[in-house]
């Protein structure tokens, strides 16, 4: 709609009227949101800060619910019909329940801060300080990695069939 939706170091999340700037609503969740762009998917707004994923209501600031992760968040959340996609600073790929924020999995790739992407059950992330790009079934099984000799943190882009366009990155993203 109208609101424009960003995260301060200071552990503020605001929601602003695009238009007008005025602030409709100011949370104050934590720690340092300067990880992660928020993702906004079906009237819910999900960021990381340092050791929490959030689904927070777009329209009242409220949070929905939270998880917690000691090994900390490095990466804005991708935002799939039932799965949230995060990558952790200790170097874990973690999947997600959309609707209860339960963990189904984790995978240490050593993602180094790369954007996840979940297109077509699929999940496709680089695992920088592994040097491969991953391809995940959406139940966690390695379906390929492949060797890229160096470092890649940089966010996949996918094309499907129909022409539509999946793209994560430190701005969010959803399908």
């Amino acid at each position: 709609n109208n609101s424009l939706f960003v995260g301060n170091r200071n552990g503020n999340i605001y929601n602003l009227n695009k238009l007008s700037g005025e602030v409709i609503w100011k949370k104050n969740y934590g720690s340092s949101g300067e990880y992660s762009s928020p993702t906004i998917s079906e009237g819910s707004l999900y960021q990381t800060d340092k050791n929490y994923l959030y689904k927070i209501d777009i329209n009242s600031g409220n949070i929905i619910w939270q998880t917690y992760n000691p090994n900390s968040y490095y990466s804005s959340p991708y935002v799939s019909e039932n799965s949230v996609v995060v990558n952790s600073n200790a170097g874990n790929l973690l999947v997600l329940d959309k609707s209860t924020g339960s963990i189904k999995w984790e995978k240490t790739i050593y993602p180094n801060g790369a954007e996840p992407i979940l297109v077509n059950s699929t999940i496709f992330t680089g695992g920088g300080g592994s040097r491969f790009i991953y391809a995940f079934s959406e139940n966690g099984n390695e379906v390929w990695r492949s060797s890229v000799v160096s470092t890649s943190t940089s966010a996949p882009v996918i094309i499907d069939k129909d022409g539509k366009i999946f793209y994560p990155s430190n701005s969010g993203g959803q399908d």
